[in-house]
């Protein structure tokens, strides 16, 4: 997990983002996973302060230099469904063949789904029931 806690632009977290949410909390989920992109994480930033709170993944340009790759790296996360009520996200790890369950607090990973018919997950929803839908 990388979590950095410098100022950074909010410009340039947002920039090349594949998906957005805004969270109820005012804190803004961005999710990085274009192929061509070196970013393969998600964050969530705070607006007000305009720094990333907490991050899961890794990219060639961490801002303290060091990349963090985990048991749980990325490979091009890209789409986010969130359900505030749990405190969870769930992502799309598209070149994984994974979809992981997040811990928004801590950004730490609570499980990983897979399914012999999975792959390439690249959208993830949920519905009112809390129904998880994935497309694959």
């Amino acid at each position: 997990m990388v979590n950095w806690s410098a100022k950074v632009s909010l410009l340039s977290e947002l920039l090349n983002a594949h998906q957005t949410l805004a969270l109820s909390s005012g804190q803004i989920l961005v999710c990085h996973g274009f192929e061509s992109d070196a970013e393969n994480r998600i964050c969530v930033l705070d607006s007000t302060m305009k720094m990333v709170l907490r991050a899961l993944g890794t990219s060639s340009a961490t801002r303290s230099g060091i990349a963090d790759p985990t048991e749980y790296q990325l490979t091009q996360p890209i789409w986010v469904a969130v359900s505030e009520s749990q405190g969870v996200a769930y992502v799309a790890d598209f070149k994984n063949d994974r979809v992981l369950v997040v811990a928004l607090a801590s950004m730490s990973v609570q499980c990983v789904l897979t399914a012999g018919s999975m792959r390439r997950p690249y959208r993830i929803c949920m519905d009112d029931g809390g129904l998880l839908y994935v497309g694959s």
